[in-house]
């Protein structure tokens, strides 16, 4: 009888915790809304300028941005292939952080854009890119990181600009090319 009261004890107790625990759990929670700090409608717009092949693009005041060549892409591993309708491209990239901070920077920010409108961002894969490879990393102030990106693009399609975030901290840049890249 004793030991039964003693369970019986246990029981409400843990029944009553749970309950409490409930409770507690579903009242109103006061929080402090988080600073969102704002960005400015200069600050949120992408940087649109006319740009030819090996000229030296200054974004804010972030990096120095370059794309030496574009040329379509052949991969000789025929195992490697792009889809089917699609063909590469490859863009010889360098940027050089001219900020006082050390800065992020990836090949995933780095996109081609066809005369139709279409995007192409990055993304066939890294054992499939033209070496050496842009790649990702962090960038200190002053220093230099050059490579190739390598994107899929529909085969017939007109390459007439490169849209790019070279750091992370810059604005996003669209760079129109004088001279498409055709098939």
């Amino acid at each position: 009888m004793k030991k039964q009261k003693h369970q019986i004890y246990i029981i409400l107790f843990v029944i009553f915790t749970l309950i409490f625990g409930l409770i507690l759990a579903c009242e109103e929670v006061e929080t402090k809304p988080e600073k969102v700090e704002e960005l400015t409608e200069e600050e949120t717009k992408e940087i649109i300028k006319d740009f030819y092949v090996g000229e030296r693009l200054v974004i804010e005041n972030f990096c120095e941005f370059t794309i030496h060549s574009i040329e379509n892409y052949e991969i000789a591993d025929t195992d490697r292939q792009p889809e089917e309708g699609f063909r590469l491209i490859a863009f010889d990239v360098e940027i050089k952080n001219i900020s006082n901070e050390m800065q992020g920077y990836n090949v995933y920010n780095y996109e081609a854009q066809d005369s139709d409108g279409y995007v192409y961002g990055y993304g066939f894969g890294f054992s499939e890119t033209k070496d050496p490879f842009f790649g990702a990393g962090d960038i200190s102030s002053g220093q230099t990181r050059r490579g190739w990106v390598t994107i899929q693009v529909k085969e017939d399609s007109e390459i007439v600009a490169i849209i790019a975030q070279p750091l992370y901290q810059s604005s996003p840049t669209t760079i129109k090319l004088h001279t498409p890249l055709k098939p």
